[in-house]
């Protein structure tokens, strides 16, 4: 349950306040109902800015899911209806965990590694940045942890993705980038995993207001565009798949 109705009026919608700023009271204001208490909060906070636990699902997929629509329930600059879940709310996922990562960790939970290949057409790319918890050597990743701001509604962020199963790897791609500069992930898009401190999975809220723990073990198909398995169906809206008990 969330209500925050003084801190939505404290809100100064027509000035121009990054959602990374912390001298603005609203963003560094940590809501206790974003952090799971299975994770412990990060120190240092980036920018001191207040984090959040959670992400919402833009489905399968990668390819501008910064700027573009997706087949999830949720999008850039978009809403949708109840009506438009067509594959029915109680097969539909609407948000997941995500681990807050930690500064100087190369740990995959809550991290992102950096590619320069299209993540979109070749999920396995992202799958194979990773050995066990930890992004291989070598591997470029964020200099900035997912979920460190919960006011920033980027994918890196705000979003989460069903291709790779539940506590593997994340990964954004450079070819996506919108401006020239930093490894900052906020403008690119990619493949961006739930992880959780939860053993052998993760939490899902359904569109129906249900949760659900889903095992690192689901079906993903062969991690290709056109398969992404019992999972990927989960996390779009109307894919018309026939989902099997999960």
């Amino acid at each position: 349950y969330l209500d925050q109705h003084a801190m939505y009026d404290s809100v100064h919608w027509n000035a121009a306040i990054p959602p990374f700023v912390s001298a603005f009271e609203p963003w560094a204001t940590q809501l206790e109902v974003l952090h799971c208490p299975a994770d412990s909060a990060p120190s240092p906070r980036m920018n001191n800015c207040g984090y959040s636990n959670y992400a919402f699902c833009v489905g399968t997929t990668a390819k501008d899911n910064f700027w573009g629509s997706t087949n999830g329930l949720f999008g850039w600059i978009s809403y949708k209806r109840m009506a438009d879940i067509q594959d029915g709310s109680s097969q539909t996922i609407a948000m997941a965990e995500k681990v807050m990562g930690r500064p100087g960790s190369r740990e995959i939970l809550g991290l992102g590694a950096i590619l320069t290949t299209d993540v979109s057409v070749n999920p396995r790319a992202c799958w194979d940045t990773a050995t066990g918890r930890n992004y291989k050597p070598g591997i470029s990743i964020s200099p900035m942890e997912r979920g460190a701001t919960w006011a920033m509604g980027h994918p890196f962020w705000a979003a989460t993705t069903t291709i790779l199963p539940p506590n593997g790897p994340s990964c954004y791609n450079r070819t996506s980038r919108a401006f020239s500069g930093d490894a900052n992930p906020s403008w690119d898009w990619g493949v961006f995993t739930p992880t959780s401190r939860h053993r052998g999975g993760c939490q899902v809220v359904m569109a129906d207001g249900s949760v659900r723990f889903v095992s690192d073990t689901i079906d993903t198909g062969d991690l290709t565009p056109a398969n992404h398995g019992v999972w990927g169906a989960l996390g779009t809206i109307a894919g018309g798949e026939v989902i099997p008990d999960w």
